[in-house]
């Protein structure tokens, strides 16, 4: 279930209703009787804000539509391995909480760059490439790259790799960001 959560909505309610909040508080507290009107009004706009960020934060990330191509996957779901190696300079786009290909390739035995472009706005994203599914068992960290904000891109530098299938997640989104990494 807390997989299901949005924290990015639920931070942007907070966000918005603690201020309000005191906002009400400090109005009340200076007992300004002509203010109490504005407090009444402020204090439903934060609960109304917190009420959709809320829902929101429960709602499941949308799946990405569309026929699967080569080097892509079906966007969500459960990683795909039918991927080749097509160079060194690889790419991901995160969007909707979710990656847009969920397979990618590398060549073996050579470092290799990932171009991220992080499109969700208020949402941070990142790609750790493991051994295997740590959520199935013992898997090794491999590389790790830098969690940051969208909308945003950064190009991860990752060092040389055997040849095999290897599995990558985002940090913050471990259960419903997930990809395979071909190197071959």
């Amino acid at each position: 279930m807390l997989a299901l959560i949005n924290t990015d909505w639920v931070i942007l309610a907070i966000a918005l209703g603690i201020p309000a909040f005191v906002l009400a508080v400090v109005v009340v507290g200076m007992r300004v009787k002509r203010m109490i009107g504005l407090v009444a009004v402020v204090c439903l706009v934060a609960a109304v804000g917190l009420g959709f960020g809320v829902a929101a934060a429960f709602r499941p990330p949308p799946s990405v539509s569309g026929g699967a191509s080569a080097g892509s996957g079906s966007g969500g779901g459960a990683p795909s391995s039918t991927c080749t190696p097509d160079g060194s300079a690889l790419a991901e786009t995160a969007k909707g909480v979710a990656y847009l290909k969920t397979c990618l390739a590398a060549p073996s035995n050579t470092a290799f760059t990932i171009a991220f472009d992080n499109q969700d706005g208020f949402a941070a994203h990142s790609i750790h490439i493991f051994t295997a599914d740590p959520s199935q068992g013992p898997a090794r960290s491999l590389f790790q790259g830098q969690i940051f904000p969208g909308p945003s891109t950064m190009t991860y530098h990752v060092n040389a790799l055997s040849a095999g299938t290897y599995f990558f997640h985002c940090d913050v989104h471990p259960s419903t960001m997930t990809g395979t990494l071909i190197v071959g």
